[in-house]
């Protein structure tokens, strides 16, 4: 195992156990992932704690790149300022990579390059996009139209906003790539907005992640 993703639910709600997780995985050399909504982190030893604990990354869930969207669809009032403070924090008193994971939905694919850009401003180096699954009732899932729009244009003000960023230029060149395979390598539009994710893929891929990552979560 060479990478490890403590996620949930929320791991904090258990930070005895989290906190083990990290020291054991840590001490094997295993790159360890914290994912946290941040709701939990508005208590200043919680952080001090996490820290200490030293995970490689924390990763922070964002919905939207507007204080006041975010906290509405995570019903938490304050939330999003919470997040903030708390990036400003770590970064300053530890070494530990931040990351944001954003799950695209029709109600905030048109913030993405807004989010990047905003995030990036304050120290964060790791984006993870990702598709909503799950939506049996479609309520957030793009519709094709969305879908066509998102690969057509916001794309391309996301790979502006990427040049932009003073990341090294092999990273640039590496997200980019990513985002241009962002519901693409022929994945079909018609069932990803069914909720289908089956894409027939033109050429042989094979995972690099087979054998070397695991995903332990709270739930």
């Amino acid at each position: 195992i060479k990478n490890v993703v403590l996620s949930g639910g929320e791991p904090l709600l258990r930070p005895d156990i989290t906190f083990d997780l990290i020291d054991l995985f840590r001490a094997n050399n295993v790159y360890v992932v914290l994912n946290t909504s941040g709701v939990l982190l508005d208590k200043i030893s919680l952080l001090d704690d996490l820290i200490y604990a030293h995970p490689n990354l924390i990763v922070f869930s964002i919905d939207h790149a507007d204080p006041v969207l975010h906290d509405k669809s995570r019903n938490c009032d304050g939330l999003f300022s919470k997040i903030e403070k708390s990036i400003s924090y770590v970064l300053e008193k530890s070494d530990i990579s931040i990351g944001i994971r954003t799950v695209l939905t029709r109600y905030n694919y048109l913030e993405l390059p807004t989010i990047i850009k905003k995030f990036a401003g304050i120290g964060v180096t790791c984006f993870k996009i990702i598709q909503i699954e799950n939506d049996r009732e479609k309520e957030y899932v793009l519709s094709y139209d969305d879908l066509k729009k998102f690969c057509y244009e916001i794309k391309t003000d996301v790979y502006k906003i990427i040049k932009m960023l003073s990341f090294e230029e092999p990273s640039k060149l590496d997200a980019c790539k990513k985002i241009e395979g962002l519901f693409m390598h022929g994945a079909d539009w018609t069932e990803i907005e069914q909720d289908i994710f089956s894409p027939c893929f033109k050429d042989s891929y094979r995972c690099c992640l087979g054998g070397t990552f695991i995903t332990v979560q709270a739930n």
